[in-house]
């Protein structure tokens, strides 16, 4: 009798709890309530396992609870017993064609049953108690403002979001209806419903007790927890430690984050509840969750060395600028047609503020060094283009005090290995007009989820080398019978910036504008990005090289404004994208 009656409470409990306007906090009630209708009707001492709830008639009760959906009732039991979702589904399936239309028959011999064990063996101790229960239970409920109080207490709480609106309400009164009904045909009487009905009034203080009791590992699998599989990189602050688990207690900390200050983070899984944000990912090759509290956007990056000396060490010809006005004589600059070239004829060549003797000489240069002039000489004077920067504003450009806190600038320490997230119809309208490189969006998302590189500083890096796809390269020129292109100058140097970058390109096959982007974001990826060289400012002035080696090695350019240069078009088009989150590298000199 004992196991009938619990059986028909979670019946009406669930009819309650799981109807098909419930909002996902009144879902995730309800799978709470389930739990305990599970407890309910299995004999005391069994072990909770779906077998012994396939034995019982707990799983019918549950499948045919009004408003609870399949998915919902596959989450609740994936949950409830660890099980993954096909071996669910497959026993379910298997159930229900087995047994569904017993049970249904079953149910109609069971309520007959009850009716007249009501009625003639009301003398029962059990009965008795039962009946005890209900009378205790009606009193308590009968005043309407104490429930809503106590609705109102688990808003507080947390337990509920809201309370039952009026429209809830009559839901929940259409359900009670139509349970009535079902119980009249099935030759039951409106009396019982309403004596179940004070069971789930009695019920209620349990579940928020229960609620009460979740544990923080409980609290990452609830369905309020926002799941984002973003990958993203963050830096280790120093404070705090690493678990095994989200909201993890010490019983789950692996080991302390002091020892990892600046190290990175490698996040591919992101949950929030609240306020409260958790990220899991690779820590020194060890998988950890960490709370976003002790990572940071942004590190420092401490070289052993001084800015004074660092740019000392990159003085000459791989640190040159255009914004110099310099002149040498054209009587000693030579032309090699072969390499499309100039070069010094004389043993040293006086270079002057201007196109006479008479100005200051601010530089020399010795023979065969290759230059760049702009356009023909005047008067028996070139003017040259390209010339070796000035210590001083070599180290203007390398100091990043300079630049961090502008927001133009910043982009400079823009950790490159991060997709930015854009889309192709803003690359397409960003580059309408722009040469060969307009239409080309499609390319620069591909060339960057293919080659672990972001996308606008591709975008922007081609902008720059191309005059904005309009560059002798990026035009489409003939190289020993065929159409090549060159979007980011790759085998182009100074002395020979057309020939060069022609034949690098027809090596690499670039005969269309797509090949073109995607192969040479393959050579920066693999050369640059995931060499440690992944920021603009790490690109041009390699800070590592110049301790290791005592001079430039490995840069991706030899004007010390380069990176300067890039960040407009970075800029503008994150500008475009709307919100966006910048990772930051920000180099240190502590020599």
């Amino acid at each position: 009798m004992r196991e009938i009656g619990m059986k028909k409470i979670g019946l009406v409990l669930l009819i309650l709890l799981f109807t098909s306007n419930l909002t996902l906090p009144y879902v995730t009630l309800a799978m709470q309530e389930g739990t305990h209708v599970i407890k309910q009707c299995l004999a005391e001492g069994e072990e909770e396992s779906f077998e012994q709830l396939l034995a019982s008639d707990c799983l019918y009760t549950i499948i045919e609870s009004e408003g609870l959906s399949e998915e919902q009732s596959i989450s609740f039991l994936i949950s409830q017993f660890d099980l993954e979702e096909p071996e669910i589904r497959e026993q379910l399936k298997v159930y229900i064609q087995e047994n569904l239309s017993f049970h249904q028959e079953e149910n109609l011999l069971e309520e007959d049953d009850l009716i007249s064990n009501d009625e003639n063996d009301l003398i029962s101790d059990e009965q008795l108690n039962t009946d005890h229960a209900i009378e205790e239970t009606s009193e308590d409920t009968v005043d309407k403002d104490f429930v809503e109080d106590e609705k109102e207490q688990r808003v507080e709480e947390g337990t509920i979001e809201k309370p039952t609106t009026e429209a809830n309400q009559e839901d929940v009164d259409t359900t009670t209806d139509e349970t009535i009904k079902e119980e009249e045909v099935n030759g039951d009487i409106s009396e019982k419903i309403e004596n179940e009905e004070v069971q789930v009034e009695l019920i209620a203080p349990e579940e928020d007790e229960q609620a009460d009791d979740i544990n923080d590992k409980d609290i990452a699998l609830e369905p309020d927890v926002q799941i984002d599989r973003t990958s993203k990189v963050r830096y280790i602050s120093g404070q705090g430690a690493a678990y095994d688990t989200a909201w993890g207690s010490s019983a789950n900390k692996l080991f302390d984050l002091n020892s990892h200050k600046n190290a990175r983070f490698d996040v591919h899984l992101t949950e929030q509840k609240g306020e409260e944000v958790w990220y899991q990912g690779m820590l020194k090759e060890q998988e950890v969750w960490i709370n976003e509290k002790n990572v940071n956007d942004h590190t420092y990056i401490p070289y052993n060395i001084s800015l004074e000396e660092a740019a000392q060490r990159q003085h000459g010809v791989y640190a040159v600028t255009d914004t110099y006005r310099q002149f040498v004589s054209a009587e000693y600059i030579s032309y090699n047609s072969t390499g499309n070239y100039y070069y010094v004829n004389a043993d040293v060549l006086n270079v002057r503020s201007g196109p006479s003797t008479a100005y200051a000489v601010v530089d020399r240069l010795t023979r065969d060094t290759r230059v760049t002039v702009r356009g023909n000489p005047q008067n028996g004077w070139y003017q040259l283009h390209w010339v070796r920067a000035s210590v001083e504003d070599i180290a203007y450009y390398m100091n990043p005090n300079n630049f961090i806190n502008d927001e133009r600038q910043q982009f400079q320490f823009l950790d490159l290995a991060q997709s930015s997230g854009v889309t192709v119809e803003v690359l397409n309208r960003y580059l309408q007009g722009k040469g060969t490189l307009s239409g080309q969006g499609q390319a620069f998302i591909d060339a960057g989820r293919m080659h672990g590189v972001n996308e606008i500083y591709l975008l922007s890096h081609a902008l720059l080398e191309t005059g904005h796809g309009t560059s002798f390269l990026a035009s489409g020129n003939e190289y020993n019978g065929t159409i090549v292109y060159n979007m980011f100058g790759i085998g182009a140097v100074d002395a020979c910036p057309n020939e060069c970058g022609l034949e690098r390109a027809y090596n690499e096959g670039w005969d269309s504008p797509y090949k073109a982007i995607v192969g040479g974001a393959g050579y920066i990826g693999n050369s640059y990005v995931k060499a440690g060289q992944n920021t603009l400012y790490k690109m041009r002035w390699n800070i590592d090289g110049l301790i290791e080696n005592g001079r430039p090695t490995h840069q991706y350019a030899t004007d010390i404004g380069w990176a300067f240069k890039q960040v407009n078009n970075m800029y503008n088009l994150y500008q475009e994208i709307g919100s966006y989150n910048l990772v930051l590298e920000i180099p240190r000199f502590d020599g």
